[in-house]
């Protein structure tokens, strides 16, 4: 830029210090490099030139703007890097930007370190809040799986007692259906020899049965045979009845007619007895045949009760062996329950 009249650059004046921390591009330019022409005062403390005492003048290379000696005793790098006067007014304000730059760039680095600081601690917080979540996860897991293993205990506790006592009710049913069986068979047994003993009587009685027949068919005989010898008595003494005249001794026909009566008399009695004995007979007869079908009707009675103790015992056997079976089984649950009890123990 050229020189005019009345004013100075000044840039290579003693006692100027240069600027060593500005830099060009917190610097501005004015708009009209002619401008300090027209200034009759200093642009920085508004004192005419003339006030001042001094004819020399000089001005900003920045803002073009006339100023003081005084007012513009720094220097700064322009566009092509070489130190030239700047005023005081563009130097703080290049002083302020510099440092507003410099503290913008300081707080945008905090802010960044700043950013990273939380990232960091977000991630860090996050990854104590997933440990916190997943820590409280397994504290409640643990908890449920103590709860779990003391309930499931409890439980096979309970189980086992209520498999203990249908065990022992089981074998108190198997010790009665033991007894019951004992005393089934023999009770069986007693009515075996009853009714062996009512066979053996039913052939006593069979046989005195046909005894007392053939003593009433002997009786029937000898019945006829008494009526015969009556009848040939009648005749005998209904010939002697008419006995001739011719008869010598009356004692003798007496006597034989007597003799005659008293035979007739004995044959007629021996006949009542004879007739009275078969009625004995008859209903001693009757009697035992009404006897021999109560006892046929009680074998056949105990016959059927033998008939449902077999099937009673056979269903008592059945009920023993799935019992017997239920045991096992039960005995068999106990086990498993026991073996995963001492399971959950162990992973406690």
């Amino acid at each position: 830029m050229e020189k005019d009249e009345g004013y100075s650059s000044g840039d290579d004046e003693p006692g100027f210090r240069s600027s060593m921390i500005l830099n060009s591009s917190n610097l501005s330019f004015g708009e009209d490099p002619n401008a300090y022409k027209k200034d009759k005062a200093c642009n920085v403390c508004s004192n005419s030139f003339a006030v001042m005492g001094s004819s020399k003048k000089h001005y900003c290379k920045f803002c073009f703007r006339g100023v003081h000696a005084s007012c513009s005793k720094h220097k700064a790098p322009d566009r092509t890097g070489k130190n030239v006067r700047i005023c005081d007014r563009c130097y703080q304000k290049a002083i302020q930007d510099q440092v507003k730059d410099n503290l913008q760039k300081e707080l945008d680095k905090v802010n960044a370190e700043l950013e990273e600081i939380k990232k960091s601690m977000n991630t860090e917080k996050d990854q104590r809040k997933h440990e916190s979540y997943r820590r409280d996860g397994l504290e409640r897991k643990l908890e449920e799986m103590k709860a779990e293993n003391l309930r499931k205990e409890k439980e096979f506790n309970d189980q086992s007692e209520r498999l203990k006592k249908e065990l022992k009710t089981m074998e108190e049913d198997i010790e009665e259906l033991t007894r019951i069986l004992a005393s089934a068979d023999l009770e069986k047994k007693q009515r075996d020899e009853k009714i062996a003993s009512l066979k053996q009587e039913i052939n006593y009685l069979q046989t005195d049965t046909q005894t007392d027949i053939d003593k009433i068919t002997d009786l029937k005989r000898l019945i006829g045979e008494q009526e015969n010898e009556n009848e040939n008595l009648i005749k005998e003494l209904n010939s002697h009845t008419d006995i001739p005249g011719e008869v010598e001794n009356p004692l003798s026909r007496a006597n034989l007619l007597d003799s005659l009566k008293q035979k007739v008399s004995n044959a007629k009695d021996s006949q009542k007895d004879l007739k009275k004995e078969n009625e004995n007979l008859k209903k001693r007869l009757a009697s035992l045949r009404e006897e021999n079908t109560s006892k046929k009707a009680e074998i056949n009675k105990f016959e059927e009760g033998g008939m449902q103790r077999k099937r009673s015992m056979s269903k008592m056997s059945a009920d023993i062996k799935e019992l017997e079976t239920q045991i096992e089984f039960q005995e068999q649950e106990i086990a498993r329950l026991q073996e995963k009890l001492n399971n959950s123990r162990t992973l406690k």
